[in-house]
Order: structure tokens, then C-alpha cells, then sequence
């Protein structure tokens, strides 16, 4: 965390020397470009200052033209962690004053980056993955066939922005930049090439959002805390200069990064203070808190839940007795007795009473597994391994593995799959299988598989309620397919039914300017469908907001607003009628409640957040520990019992069944009302 001694004064006095440091360089350098015959060999980077390097001091480091970002000595080392406060760590704690977090390092190629992934730091293996690298650059892009235990390195020579990833946990970033001391700035180099494939100009308004972005990412501290009354987030960014260019290649000086940004998205920004929906829902909702830390336990995350008909927090669960491990996805048995809940950074299902949030058993069912869906047909859990490539099934209650099916055809690399989805009738199982950028439809009655190639890092797929269609997010890609099941089943705005059909999220977006024209969001993840197949709800992660689906059209009609790092969503009835959608915040303390449809028209263009809570532990709810930090952070999953979707809803228990309307009990069959 940072030092006390940083408060605003101390901030706003770093700030006023970066930026005039950097504007006397605007001169130097516009000058340096402006003659054609300007030697090539000026610009050829060259060893650190030695003298610079010897005299470094961190705590009165100031950007200057030879070292806009504080050196680090070839090699750099990162741990890779599974806990949450830096997750690619540098280990420089000297240097997180001036960098603003742990898992940025900068240097002059060539460089060595080290990357450490042992049990000492973290129980899971992970990748390190490129996911943005200078177009041209040596090295690049830096991959494994799988997860990997112990220590990779890469070789990073030329100038310009390099940022890894994790993905089997996507969150999981860590960036170096490789400085050109003839120029002035940090480089992000010319042009920037990204995991889908695209050339970005450095300077494009999607990298800028990314790159804030990996600020509040991997800084907790810049992470947003509401209250219960009105709260100021003030975020903070490295005070330095950045060379970017635009996309004719003219170069483009920021001069002080931090001020930019606070400029260019009005920080400081006011946290209105939460409060709940004014009508009721129905059931319990189990928000995962994947980042919150308990007394008793070495790993994060707690299980909160929120009774909806008063939206008052009733527990909250840490598992000390079996360390619970970053709890990722939830789902629960049909008759509500069980609570299943995965372990992302091991190996483990984990099974607590649903009312009590004992531990029953656990079940070792393979690397990182992620998410969980039982079956309508006989209530097996499918589970897929994110760390490797098969779903399993298993019993009921969690008790063993019945049955396995592979992700990829035998003998390949492991697919990677992640949030998939089980059509209400049972029969039919869809992943989006991360390492492969490809979709597969499994048969869970024949083990037949069919694939289908999806765009970059798929992440999170929904079935209709009918079991025509899947739909698929694809994380970086920012795109979503819609993938028929069967017989061609998606719509398209013009009327037409085709086999598949691409959701464009940047069709209303200029990724280079930011100009939009319309809905749009960047960086898709959980995507799920209203229980009465009406309109699809899906989180844009690095734009902060809920994109709202018409299913009739596959048109995006809106979007609302969210938090950083915005990642569950899930249905639940509401009291009298239609949906809630309940979603999760990974980097803010409150879950926001959706209506998609309030007026019960059909039409989604009217979706509205009608509410939210605060996921911060209350007073006088049951706990088997007390929160020691990270309160009530890291929203990811989220479940809602009972289960409103088409096929579970009609084999809940009786009790429930009474709080719902006839049309919630037959949600793709209204003839029945």
C-alpha cells in the first residue's frame, strides 16, 4: 500500500515537477524530428546511464528525459500470486510510491523478465501470456502450451509497451515498459500489436482506456470503496511523461500521465451512496467476494448473501476450516440444501450447507476449476477445469466424478475452458475455451463434440431459455458470437435467421479517436439471458458498464453504468413479476440490481439499475470468521436461489414456487397463463 508520507500535497507537488520536466522536452523533441536528416543512430537505444542508475534514489526519483519511469536493473523479477493485492509482483516496494503499483517495471532493452510461479507464492499454475507488444518487437508474442510451475523468461529488446496475462485468470496483468533514452518519455512504441491480432496506434483511445484500466486493476489502493454515505474516489497513476504516437506515426507527448488521466475521465469522482431497490425480489443471492480476506485463512475470499425481500445482508462465509481459495461461481442442488461453490486458484469443489454455510465435503475436480451448472435432467454438476481441458460431471451433493469430456481432440494443447452453460433440458454443455479461441458444444448424452472458432480469449457463454442458441463473450476481442444449437436460430437486426451471427461491441466506436455514435462497451465476460429469452444482459469490464441486449434483433439497445472491473451477472425472480439481474463488481464494494424490462413490454431499450448494496460485512450477520481486509472486494460470481431460468424453475421446491407468478413458473411458455 502506499506511503503515508503520499497524501495531496505531496502528490500534487510530484505532479507540477513531472509535467514541467516533460514540457521543456517538447521542444527538444519536436526539434530532433522536424530535420530529415536526423541520425538514425540517435534513436537507437542505448545502456542505461550508469551514473543515473548509481544515484537512483526512490524516494526523490523526479521523470526526467533519460528516465521517465524509475530503471530496474535487467533481470526483473515477478512472483505470480493468488492473492489479490498484487498478482504480478515486482517485489519493489521502494518503487510502488512512483509507479503506482507492483506489477509495472521499466527498463531499456535488451532486458530479462523473470516470471516466478512456485507454491511459495501461489497454489495454481498459470500462464504468462502476451497481450499487448510493439508491432515488430523481438520475442513476441511470449506463450506457453499450458499452465506452467516455475520460472519463465522472455527477452524484451525493443522500445515500447508489453503487457502479460494470465489466461486462466485474465485479471492477472503485468506490464513492463522498455524506454528509448533518445527519446523523451516513457515509449509505448509507434504501434501496438493486442492478443486479437489488431495494429493500434499507441496513442488510440482504447489502449488509454485499457492502460487506465491496468492502473486501478493491479492497485488496490486505487480500487473504489463506497459507504454508506457519499465517498470521493481519487485514483492515482505514475506522474510521468509517455511517448505515444498517433495513427499517422506523429509522435504525441503526454506530459504527465497521471494528470491526463484525471483530466480525461473527471477524477476525482464523487461514490454516491448505495441503496437498495424499492420492490422486492425473490430468494437469496450468493455474491462471491473473491477477494476478501478472513481470520484463520492464507487465501481470499468469502460468500456473501443478501436475502432479496428485505436487501438485508444475511451471512457471510470465509470456509477458514478449508482455506477457501479465491471462490469463484456458485450453484446449489435443486431442492436448495447444498451451496457449490469452486476453488479458481486449486483444484477443488467445495460443498456448504445452504443455510448454515458449513462444510459438507470437497471434491478434487481438477486445475482451477471456474464455473458450475447442474443438470435439469438429473442434477449433476458440470464443471469445467479452466486450467486444463475437460468438463466433468459429478453427483449429486458433490460426492465423486461420474463422467469426463475433453474440451479439444485428443493429443492437442489444453483448451482452457471457462464459463460455460447447460441448456435447460440437460443435454447440451457450451464452452469457451480460452487458450484455443474456440467454442465447444458437447452432447452430455453422447459425448459427441463439435467446435466452432470464436474470437480472442472466449470467456463466458449463455444458452436461450428455449435451447436454440448460445451465446459467447469474447473477452478481448470485445465481440459476442451467437451460435445455433441445432437449426439455425440467431436473428439479426434485419429480420434474417442464420446459423451464426457476430455481435460487434465497437460498432458504434471509433477505437483509435473514441468517437461513438451509439451503445457500445469494451472487454465482455458473464452474459447471461433473461429467464423469458427477452433481452441479454453482459458486462463491459474495461468500460465500466452493463450492455443491454434485445434477443428478438441481437441489436445492443443500451448500456448502464458500473464499476471498475464489472464481471458477474445472473437472474433472479422478482417479487409480483419479470427479472432482476444481480451484478458483481471485481474492483468496487457493492452489487447493482438491474431491471431489463420494468414495464413488462418486452422491449429491454427501458432497462434500468433500480438499486444497489453494500457487500461490506453488517452488523450482527452470521460469519464462521471476521473480514481482515480487502472488505467486502472482488466481486465475480454470483448465484440466486432459487433458479428462475427454463428447466430449473419448474423442479424447484414447492415453497418457492408459491412466491412466483405463473409466468415466471412457465418463463418460454405463456400460453400456459
Amino acid at each position: 500500500m502506499r506511503s503515508a508520507r503520499y497524501g495531496k500535497l505531496a502528490r500534487s507537488r510530484w505532479r507540477g515537477v513531472a509535467l514541467i520536466s516533460a514540457l521543456s522536452l517538447v521542444g527538444v523533441f519536436a526539434a530532433g524530428h522536424a530535420g530529415a536528416g536526423a541520425s538514425k543512430d540517435a534513436r537507437t537505444p542505448q545502456p542505461l546511464n550508469e551514473v543515473a542508475l548509481d544515484n537512483f534514489d526512490p524516494a526523490t526519483w523526479t521523470p526526467t528525459a533519460e528516465l521517465p519511469l524509475p530503471p530496474m536493473e535487467s533481470p526483473i523479477k515477478f512472483n505470480l500470486t493468488d492473492t489479490p493485492s498484487y498478482w504480478f509482483d515486482n517485489g519493489r516496494e521502494d518503487l510502488e510510491d512512483t509507479l503506482k503499483t507492483r506489477s509495472l517495471a521499466a527498463g531499456v532493452g535488451p532486458t530479462t523478465i523473470k516470471f516466478n510461479i512456485s507454491e511459495q507464492y501461489t497454489e495454481s499454475a498459470h500462464t504468462v501470456t502476451s497481450m499487448v507488444w510493439p508491432e515488430g518487437a523481438q520475442n513476441m508474442p511470449f506463450n506457453q502450451p499450458g499452465p506452467r510451475t516455475g520460472e519463465l523468461s522472455v527477452d524484451l529488446v525493443t522500445p515500447g509497451l508489453y503487457v502479460f496475462q494470465c489466461v486462466v485468470h485474465p485479471y492477472m496483468l503485468g506490464a513492463v515498459v522498455i524506454d528509448d533514452p533518445a527519446t523523451p518519455g516513457a515509449d509505448f512504441g509507434p504501434k501496438l500489436r493486442w492478443i486479437d491480432h489488431e495494429i493500434t496506434p499507441s496513442s488510440a483511445d482504447e489502449i488509454m482506456r485499457t492502460v487506465r484500466s491496468f492502473f486501478v486493476i493491479t492497485e488496490p489502493a486505487n480500487w473504489q470503496r463506497y459507504a454508506k454515505n457519499d465517498t470521493t474516489w481519487d485514483p492515482e497513476y505514475p506522474a510521468a511523461p509517455i511517448l505515444t504516437h498517433n495513427a499517422d506515426g506523429s509522435p504525441n507527448l503526454i506530459p504527465n500521465l497521471d494528470t491526463h488521466f484525471q483530466e480525461r475521465f473527471n477524477e476525482p469522482a464523487t461514490l454516491k451512496a448505495p441503496k437498495a431497490p424499492p420492490e422486492p425480489g425473490v430468494g437469496t443471492v450468493y455474491y462471491g467476494s473473491q477477494w476478501e480476506m478472513g481470520a484463520g485463512k492464507t487465501k481470499p475470499g468469502s460468500i456473501t448473501a443478501f436475502d432479496t425481500a428485505t436487501w438485508a445482508m444475511k451471512s457471510k462465509w470465509f470456509a477458514p476450516s478449508v482455506d477457501l481459495n479465491n471462490p469463484h461461481n456458485f450453484w446449489a442442488d435443486r431442492d436448495g440444501k447444498y451451496l457449490y461453490s469452486t476453488n479458481w486458484y486449486a483444484d477443488n469443489l467445495t460443498v456448504l450447507d445452504r443455510e448454515t454455510g458449513a462444510v459438507v465435503r470437497e471434491l478434487e475436480v481438477g486445475p482451477s476449476p471456474s464455473h458450475i451448472v447442474t443438470r435439469t435432467s438429473n442434477d449433476n454438476l458440470i464443471i469445467p477445469n479452466n486450467g486444463g481441458g475437460r468438463i466433468v460431471e459429478v453427483a449429486p451433493g458433490g460426492t465423486e466424478i461420474v463422467r469426463s469430456y475433453l474440451t479439444q481432440e485428443r493429443g492437442e494443447n489444453p483448451a482452457f475452458p471457462h464459463g460455460h452453460w447447460v441448456s435447460g433440458n440437460g443435454k447440451y454443455a457450451v464452452t469457451p475455451n480460452s487458450f484455443e479461441d474456440t467454442v465447444s458444444i458437447i452432447n452430455l448424452e453422447t459425448g459427441e463434440m463439435r467446435k466452432f472458432e470464436a474470437g480472442a480469449h472466449p470467456v463466458a457463454i449463455s444458452i436461450s431459455n428455449d435451447g436454440k442458441r448460445a451465446y459467447n463473450a469474447n473477452l478481448w476481442a470485445h465481440t459476442m458470437d451467437c451460435i445455433s444449437i441445432e437449426e439455425p436460430a440467431c436473428p439479426t437486426p434485419s429480420g434474417e435467421i442464420r446459423d451464426r451471427y457476430l455481435i460487434d461491441w465497437r460498432e458504434n466506436y471509433d477505437p483509435v479517436t473514441g468517437e461513438s455514435t451509439g451503445p457500445f462497451g469494451l472487454v465482455p465476460i458473464q452474459t447471461p439471458i433473461s429467464p423469458d429469452d427477452s433481452y441479454m444482459l453482459t458486462v463491459g469490464t474495461v468500460t465500466a458498464n452493463i450492455v443491454v441486449t434485445d434477443m428478438d434483433t441481437n441489436k445492443i439497445v443500451k448500456t448502464l453504468p458500473a464499476c471498475p472491473g464489472v464481471h458477474g451477472i445472473n437472474f433472479g425472480a422478482k417479487k409480483g413479476g419479470g427479472y432482476y439481474g444481480y451484478v458483481t463488481n471485481k474492483f468496487c464494494n457493492k452489487m447493482i440490481v438491474v431491471d431489463g424490462d420494468p414495464n413488462g413490454d418486452g422491449d429491454p431499450s427501458d432497462a434500468k439499475i433500480v438499486g444497489e448494496v453494500l457487500t461490506n460485512a453488517e452488523p450482527g450477520i452470521q460469519m464462521d470468521a471476521q473480514p481482515t481486509g480487502f472488505f467486502g472486494q472482488g466481486g465475480n460470481g454470483i448465484f440466486i436461489f432459487p433458479i428462475a431460468y427454463n428447466g430449473w424453475v419448474q423442479t424447484m421446491p414447492e415453497a418457492w414456487r408459491a412466491q412466483l407468478t405463473c409466468a415466471q413458473l412457465n418463463p418460454r411458455d405463456p400460453a400456459a397463463c
